[in-house]
Protein backbone atom coordinates (compact mmCIF):
# COMPACT_ATOMS: atom_id res chain seq x y z
CA UNK A 1 0.00 0.00 0.00
CA UNK A 2 2.70 2.54 1.02
CA UNK A 3 4.38 1.50 -2.56
CA UNK A 4 1.77 2.29 -4.28
CA UNK A 5 0.76 5.38 -2.76
CA UNK A 6 4.65 6.44 -3.26
CA UNK A 7 4.62 5.41 -6.77
CA UNK A 8 1.02 7.63 -7.48
CA UNK A 9 2.37 10.72 -5.56
CA UNK A 10 5.68 10.35 -7.56
CA UNK A 11 4.00 9.68 -10.87
CA UNK A 12 1.98 13.05 -10.38
CA UNK A 13 4.82 14.88 -9.89
CA UNK A 14 6.63 13.97 -12.85
CA UNK A 15 3.32 14.88 -14.45
CA UNK A 16 3.05 18.19 -13.01
CA UNK A 17 6.60 19.17 -13.45
CA UNK A 18 6.25 17.92 -17.81
CA UNK A 19 3.08 20.12 -17.93
CA UNK A 20 4.37 23.23 -16.46
CA UNK A 21 7.70 22.90 -18.56
CA UNK A 22 5.32 21.94 -21.66
CA UNK A 23 3.79 25.03 -20.82
CA UNK A 24 6.19 27.55 -20.17
CA UNK A 25 8.13 25.89 -23.60
CA UNK A 26 4.81 26.98 -25.38
CA UNK A 27 4.58 29.83 -24.23
CA UNK A 28 8.09 30.70 -25.25
CA UNK A 29 7.99 29.73 -28.61
CA UNK A 30 4.15 30.73 -29.59
CA UNK A 31 5.11 34.28 -29.86
CA UNK A 32 8.03 33.31 -32.57
CA UNK A 33 5.85 31.13 -34.31
CA UNK A 34 3.74 33.83 -35.18
CA UNK A 35 6.34 36.47 -36.03
CA UNK A 36 7.49 33.80 -38.70
CA UNK A 37 3.76 32.78 -39.67
CA UNK A 38 3.21 36.41 -40.08
CA UNK A 39 6.15 37.18 -42.13
CA UNK A 40 5.63 34.83 -44.35
CA UNK A 41 2.11 36.02 -45.01
CA UNK A 42 4.05 39.60 -45.65
CA UNK A 43 6.58 38.05 -48.02
CA UNK A 44 4.07 35.64 -49.92
CA UNK A 45 0.68 37.28 -49.68
CA UNK A 46 0.85 40.82 -49.05
CA UNK A 47 3.64 41.71 -50.96
CA UNK A 48 2.19 39.58 -53.96
CA UNK A 49 -0.91 41.40 -53.68
CA UNK A 50 0.06 45.22 -52.77
CA UNK A 51 4.15 44.89 -54.80
CA UNK A 52 4.29 48.84 -54.71
CA UNK A 53 4.54 48.79 -50.67
CA UNK A 54 8.16 48.96 -48.71
CA UNK A 55 6.84 47.39 -45.51
CA UNK A 56 3.54 46.37 -44.14
CA UNK A 57 2.53 47.62 -40.19
CA UNK A 58 -0.71 46.18 -38.22
CA UNK A 59 -3.98 48.27 -38.54
CA UNK A 60 -5.24 49.62 -35.00
CA UNK A 61 -8.92 49.92 -36.74
CA UNK A 62 -11.75 51.89 -35.49
CA UNK A 63 -14.02 49.27 -34.15
CA UNK A 64 -14.29 45.48 -34.53
CA UNK A 65 -12.47 43.77 -38.10
CA UNK A 66 -14.96 43.79 -40.63
CA UNK A 67 -16.64 39.71 -40.93
CA UNK A 68 -14.54 37.43 -42.74
CA UNK A 69 -11.19 39.39 -41.96
CA UNK A 70 -8.45 37.88 -40.01
CA UNK A 71 -6.28 41.06 -40.12
CA UNK A 72 -5.76 44.38 -42.08
CA UNK A 73 -2.30 45.60 -42.64
CA UNK A 74 -1.28 49.29 -44.12
CA UNK A 75 1.38 49.07 -46.73
CA UNK A 76 3.57 51.26 -46.61
CA UNK A 77 6.63 52.97 -49.23
CA UNK A 78 9.76 53.94 -48.72
CA UNK A 79 9.32 57.30 -46.71
CA UNK A 80 6.19 55.67 -44.36
CA UNK A 81 3.31 57.28 -46.26
CA UNK A 82 0.65 54.61 -46.13
CA UNK A 83 -0.50 53.67 -49.92
CA UNK A 84 -2.45 50.92 -49.49
CA UNK A 85 -3.86 48.20 -47.42
CA UNK A 86 -3.41 44.30 -47.47
CA UNK A 87 -5.94 41.71 -45.26
CA UNK A 88 -6.68 38.28 -44.65
CA UNK A 89 -10.37 37.56 -45.95
CA UNK A 90 -12.07 34.14 -45.47
CA UNK A 91 -14.59 32.89 -47.57
CA UNK A 92 -17.24 29.93 -48.07
CA UNK A 93 -16.01 27.64 -50.63
CA UNK A 94 -17.23 23.90 -52.23
CA UNK A 95 -14.74 22.37 -50.07
CA UNK A 96 -14.41 24.72 -46.83
CA UNK A 97 -12.36 28.05 -46.57
CA UNK A 98 -10.86 29.91 -48.97
CA UNK A 99 -8.33 32.06 -47.57
CA UNK A 100 -7.20 34.72 -49.29
CA UNK A 101 -4.86 37.92 -49.53
CA UNK A 102 -6.48 40.74 -50.79
CA UNK A 103 -4.11 44.60 -51.84
CA UNK A 104 -6.28 47.86 -51.97
CA UNK A 105 -4.49 50.17 -53.65
CA UNK A 106 -5.49 53.56 -51.86
CA UNK A 107 -4.52 56.52 -55.10
CA UNK A 108 -6.47 54.39 -57.30
CA UNK A 109 -9.49 53.49 -54.81
CA UNK A 110 -9.09 49.81 -56.60
CA UNK A 111 -8.36 46.33 -56.13
CA UNK A 112 -4.53 45.83 -56.35
CA UNK A 113 -4.56 42.13 -56.62
CA UNK A 114 -5.55 38.95 -55.00
CA UNK A 115 -3.83 35.63 -54.31
CA UNK A 116 -5.57 32.48 -52.54
CA UNK A 117 -3.34 31.49 -49.64
CA UNK A 118 -5.00 28.16 -48.97
CA UNK A 119 -8.43 25.87 -50.15
CA UNK A 120 -9.80 22.85 -49.67
CA UNK A 121 -11.49 22.55 -53.00
CA UNK A 122 -11.66 19.96 -55.30
CA UNK A 123 -8.57 19.36 -56.85
CA UNK A 124 -8.72 20.01 -61.00
CA UNK A 125 -12.06 21.79 -60.71
CA UNK A 126 -12.68 24.33 -57.61
CA UNK A 127 -8.88 24.51 -56.78
CA UNK A 128 -8.35 26.17 -60.16
CA UNK A 129 -9.28 29.47 -58.13
CA UNK A 130 -5.49 29.43 -57.23
CA UNK A 131 -3.70 29.07 -60.85
CA UNK A 132 -6.53 30.57 -63.23
CA UNK A 133 -4.75 33.67 -64.17
CA UNK A 134 -7.67 34.69 -65.92
CA UNK A 135 -9.76 34.56 -63.27
CA UNK A 136 -7.47 36.06 -60.84
CA UNK A 137 -6.45 38.91 -63.18
CA UNK A 138 -9.81 40.59 -63.62
CA UNK A 139 -9.69 41.59 -59.76
CA UNK A 140 -6.60 43.57 -60.31
CA UNK A 141 -7.52 47.21 -61.07
CA UNK A 142 -11.09 46.70 -60.06
CA UNK A 143 -13.04 49.75 -58.97
CA UNK A 144 -14.17 49.03 -54.53
CA UNK A 145 -17.11 50.63 -55.80
CA UNK A 146 -17.97 47.64 -58.33
CA UNK A 147 -20.49 44.81 -56.92
CA UNK A 148 -18.21 41.85 -57.05
CA UNK A 149 -20.66 39.39 -58.63
CA UNK A 150 -19.89 36.23 -60.41
CA UNK A 151 -21.56 36.49 -64.13
CA UNK A 152 -22.19 40.29 -63.43
CA UNK A 153 -19.31 41.93 -63.42
CA UNK A 154 -16.86 38.66 -62.68
CA UNK A 155 -16.23 35.92 -64.98
CA UNK A 156 -16.51 32.62 -62.85
CA UNK A 157 -14.49 29.65 -63.77
CA UNK A 158 -16.25 26.80 -65.62
CA UNK A 159 -16.80 24.03 -63.49
CA UNK A 160 -15.98 25.72 -60.36
CA UNK A 161 -18.96 27.98 -59.89
CA UNK A 162 -18.81 27.26 -56.19
CA UNK A 163 -15.24 28.46 -55.63
CA UNK A 164 -15.96 31.56 -58.07
CA UNK A 165 -18.29 32.58 -55.76
CA UNK A 166 -16.76 32.10 -52.72
CA UNK A 167 -13.41 33.89 -53.84
CA UNK A 168 -15.62 36.87 -55.45
CA UNK A 169 -18.01 37.22 -52.33
CA UNK A 170 -14.83 37.47 -49.84
CA UNK A 171 -13.81 40.14 -51.61
CA UNK A 172 -16.68 42.32 -52.32
CA UNK A 173 -18.17 41.74 -48.85
CA UNK A 174 -14.97 42.96 -47.21
CA UNK A 175 -13.43 45.72 -49.26
CA UNK A 176 -15.41 48.69 -47.98
CA UNK A 177 -15.42 47.35 -44.52
CA UNK A 178 -11.61 47.24 -44.17
CA UNK A 179 -11.65 50.46 -46.02
CA UNK A 180 -13.72 51.88 -43.05
CA UNK A 181 -12.00 49.61 -40.61
CA UNK A 182 -8.65 51.70 -41.40
CA UNK A 183 -10.37 55.17 -41.29
CA UNK A 184 -10.03 55.59 -45.73
CA UNK A 185 -14.16 55.50 -46.23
Amino acid sequence: MKNALKLIITLGLIAAISGAGLGAFYGYTMPIVEARQMEEMISKGFKEVLPAAESFQAVEGQGELPAGVTQVYEGLDGSGRRIGLAYEAVGNGYGGEVKIAVGIDLGTRSVAGIKVLSHSETPGLGSRIETDTAFLSQFQGKPVDDAFVVGKDVDGITGATVSSVAVTTAVGTTVQPVLAYAGEK
